[in-house]
């Protein structure tokens, strides 16, 4: 692996790099390098490492930094801060996280613990270090999630989401905001017009022998089918994504080995759950119903 040093100013991504001895700061300024990068200290606040291929810091990366690797990103101690970012196109590993957001194509892996974070990951999330486990905030694992404990006794607020993306489920939501937006207009225009129905013979009993009804119908007509055009163009959309959603959702599992404690939310795929009260060495799949049911490990 190539190494790099951090440089008071950014450099090209010609430059020859060395590996870098401490810490990236004020002394040493952002990286950024075309290759993989190793950082033998922390990353403090406010500053940027980003590589087009691996990125490893051996310390720690702090409040406010931000992370940016085309490839996979190790990070030998801790994560911490709300302002702080990370990102991998492939698999992303660290002692511990406190607060961060954390996003990689790849599985995410956890020695200890996760502590009210923003995790998404294209593969699973792992969080499997002794006594620790996934304690508030939202995590998402498109393949699943497996982690030692989840939530804490007495405590509310954590999230899991698995067998789907982020941003399925605004989507979603979208759809159907706008398939009831379209049925509201049809039912309007039904109202307003005296129809009770779009059918030819209704239509032509409706507007008469009048002609400015004949107009005034036929154009209540014309918008009538427009906004069911739209309708049944969003219900094919909401069947495709609820389908692939779905088909996603049965490969994806939760997973913990010690304890699910009451109060966490779990979702895998479109159907959600809130666990009612303490669980151990237990499963959540996606059930025969479709709802979310929960099993010995095994």
């Amino acid at each position: 692996m190539m190494t790099a040093s951090a440089r008071s100013s950014t450099p090209s991504l010609s430059d020859h790099c060395s590996r870098s001895p401490g810490d990236v700061n004020y002394e040493t300024g952002h990286v950024d390098f075309n290759g993989n990068v190793t950082v033998a200290g922390s990353v403090e606040g406010s500053f940027r490492v980003k590589a087009s291929g691996d990125v490893v810091i051996e310390g720690s990366v702090e409040a406010g930094a931000e992370i940016v690797a085309g490839g996979s990103v190790t990070v030998g101690q801790g994560i911490v801060g709300s302002e702080t970012s990370v990102k991998a196109e492939a698999t992303l590993a660290a002692k511990f996280v406190q607060d961060a957001r954390l996003e990689a194509r790849g599985d995410v892996i956890v020695d200890s613990y996760l502590h009210g974070a923003f995790v998404v990951s294209g593969g699973q999330v792992q969080v499997e270090g002794s006594g620790g486990g996934i304690v508030g905030g939202e995590t998402w694992g498109l393949k699943g999630i497996r982690a030692l404990n989840i939530g804490a006794e007495a405590s509310s607020g954590t999230e899991l989401f698995a067998g789907l993306e982020p941003s399925q489920l605004p989507h979603l939501q979208e759809i159907r905001t706008a398939i009831r937006t379209a049925e509201d207009m049809l039912a309007r225009l039904l109202a307003t017009s005296g129809l009770q129905s779009f059918d030819q013979e209704e239509v032509d009993k409706v507007a008469g022998h009048s002609e400015s009804r004949q107009e005034a119908v036929q154009q209540a007509v014309d918008e009538a089918k427009q906004h069911n055009e739209n309708r049944e163009a969003k219900m094919c959309e909401e069947k495709e994504l609820t389908e692939h959603i779905a088909e996603v959702a049965k490969l994806a599992t939760i997973e913990v080995p010690e304890h699910a404690h009451s109060r966490v939310r779990v979702q895998i795929g479109a159907n959600h759950r809130v666990v009612a009260q303490d669980e151990t060495h237990v499963r959540f799949r996606v059930g025969a119903d479709d709802d979310i049911v929960s099993s010995d490990l095994g």
